[in-house]
């Protein structure tokens, strides 16, 4: 009788995107056919927002309790040094998810840990990049605390260095512990330090509710139309974009949040994913499907108990997903590194996407990643986005 393998799942509160984590669970299940789904069960362990202490008692608990073979969830890299070591003495693989809200820590980790990221800081240099070669000058970065907290603009800033930026302005929000407060009453003056900077072209960093005030806002400064306006990923999602018609507003981003435009929507999995849930995958089921093909390859060593060639497997080879080959090194900077920069229209009946360049990442200067990782010492352990 086959063994049944185990897979702890660190499952975070997220209410910007609800089903972060059913979606990469139902990515991951998808890969396996029907006859072999009853041979993966998941432990879906809930951490609130990512807390360092809530993540160490979920890892005991699946470890030593469940005794699961695989560990696996939603985490910052800012962890993993603390809780790698959870792994590495029991030499279980994990493989876990993330937003990409940090660059992968310097230090070695101990060798089951693994990882498959969004990558959002390579898109975020790519942008700032891109926007210095084409409006130069000195630009603005405007973000919430919240957003601050990661290494979004320090990767925006170090992109747009290596175009040749000698300086920008960094705008941060106040935050409110009164939820009953919002940000649209005092954009206006942050709006009018920017104007007076007469930057040539304005970065915004925000999530959440506050991305729709942010936008309302804009839209009606002295802003709108007169400095070209560069968001995250996040901030153009096509569910973002449909509540923003009616503003007409054009904004520049890269396509990294949309995986399923182009051939990626094409690709067999991501069809066979609809078939069985009902629904399109999202970003994040496309990083489960990534995974869950990976575990497959790795399922016959599970089996037997051999954890040694498993982590083997891991360490070593690529795996052919949708998005193309995909190793679950941390450390593989140099994958995924064709960013493709879109210009987004917002119409009252609709929105325009037109893409406007290509950045490729081939190398980034060592002073860029020691700033990177100098800059790393402070912020949110918490994953991004799950507020």
């Amino acid at each position: 009788m086959n063994k049944t393998i185990k897979i702890g799942f660190l499952f975070p509160y997220s209410s910007i995107f609800p089903n972060m984590s059913q979606d990469i669970i139902d990515g991951i299940l998808s890969v396996f056919p029907a006859t072999l789904r009853n041979r993966i069960q998941f432990y879906p362990e809930y951490i609130d927002l990512g807390q360092t202490e809530n993540i160490k008692t979920a890892f005991q608990k699946l470890l030593a309790f469940h005794r699961v073979d695989i560990m696996s969830g939603i985490i910052s890299y800012k962890l993993l040094p603390e809780i790698g070591q959870f792994l590495g003495d029991r030499q279980k693989p994990g493989i876990f998810f993330d937003m990409g809200e940090n660059i992968p820590p310097a230090e070695s980790l101990p060798a089951p840990v693994f990882a498959n990221s969004l990558a959002l800081w390579k898109h975020e240099f790519a942008l700032g990049n891109w926007a210095q070669k084409n409006f130069g000058g000195k630009g603005a970065i405007l973000m919430s605390t919240y957003d601050a907290g990661y290494q979004l603009h320090t990767s925006f800033w170090q992109g747009a260095i290596e175009a040749g930026a000698e300086e920008i302005d960094m705008h941060t929000l106040p935050y409110f512990d009164d939820v009953s407060k919002s940000i649209s009453a005092i954009l206006p003056s942050f709006f009018e330090k920017i104007e007076k900077a007469k930057v040539n072209f304005l970065h915004a960093l925000l999530c959440g509710s506050e991305t729709f005030e942010f936008y309302k806002a804009f839209r009606n400064s002295s802003l709108y139309k007169k400095v070209p306006l560069i968001v995250s990923p996040p901030m153009a999602t096509k569910e973002v974009l449909a509540n923003i018609e009616m503003l007409n507003i054009s904004c520049y981003t890269t396509s990294g949040w949309d995986f399923l435009s182009g051939t990626v929507s094409q690709q067999p999995l991501i069809i066979n994913y609809k078939n069985t849930y009902g629904r399109p995958a999202s970003v994040f089921a496309v990083l489960g499907i990534e995974a869950g093909i990976a575990i497959k390859e790795i399922l016959p060593e599970l089996e037997r108990g051999d954890t040694g060639t498993a982590l083997k497997i891991l360490r070593d080879n690529t795996f052919k997903g949708p998005r193309g080959n995909k190793s679950f090194k941390l450390n593989n900077i140099s994958e995924n590194n064709v960013i493709t920069i879109e210009k987004h229209s917002s119409q009252n009946r609709g929105s325009n996407q037109l893409t406007v360049g290509e950045f490729q990442l081939q190398t980034i200067n060592p002073l860029a990643i020691n700033t990177f990782h100098a800059e790393s010492e402070s912020g949110w352990k918490n994953p991004y986005l799950c507020v």
